[in-house]
């Protein structure tokens, strides 16, 4: 039986970018595209998406979950969160109203609601309370070992090159969800 897998294929140096996601679902009959642009392109059916906030949350969530599992096997979680105008609400929002790019990332269930509301798990969703949103990786539904990072077209399973990517994506776009110098406990398990 196939496995629930996610690749994110990146490319560039200093100005990082994501350019492909292929997802493997085994309720789906063939692995999900999905290509960076306005239109597919050259590649026929696949999905689409912007290089949005959401989009770079989702990247880095991705990469951080991997992260957690490559440097800390006993059970590390990789979470990002955030107050408004951050990556972590800007996933969070799209997780909630669904559009379309998300849908064509990770499919959708029987009703229609995209597979990320699985995938991804949310803590203080839409910031209804004080304090940041939380998002991490289900791993019972992803595990961070099922997911893949691609750059410069090779797998990325070494931890000083998943942080250096990391780095040169939160360089390029501003990391708004930086450590403050007096962390809160949310800041210091997500670290």
């Amino acid at each position: 039986m196939k496995q629930r897998t996610c690749e994110l294929e990146f490319a560039g140096e200093a100005d990082v970018q994501l350019l492909l996601v292929r997802y493997v679902d085994p309720a789906l009959p063939q692995a999900l595209v999905t290509v960076r642009g306005k239109t597919s392109g050259a590649f026929g059916d696949a999905g689409t998406f912007q290089w949005t906030s959401a989009v770079r949350g989702l990247c880095v969530l991705f990469i951080k979950a991997k992260l957690a599992q490559l440097s800390q096997p006993e059970g590390g979680i990789g979470f990002i969160f955030g107050d408004k105008r951050s990556l972590a609400a800007s996933l969070d929002y799209a997780i909630t109203k669904q559009p379309y790019w998300i849908r064509d990332l990770f499919g959708t269930d029987a009703s229609g609601n995209s597979m990320a509301k699985r995938l991804i798990s949310r803590t203080n969703s839409h910031r209804k309370r004080p304090g940041p949103v939380v998002l991490s990786v289900n791993a019972r539904a992803l595990p961070a070992s099922n997911i893949h990072i691609i750059w410069k077209r090779q797998r990325i399973e070494c931890v000083e090159l998943l942080r250096d990517l990391l780095i040169r994506l939160n360089a390029t776009y501003g990391d708004n969800d930086a450590s403050h110098p007096n962390p809160t406990l949310v800041e210091q398990i997500a670290a």
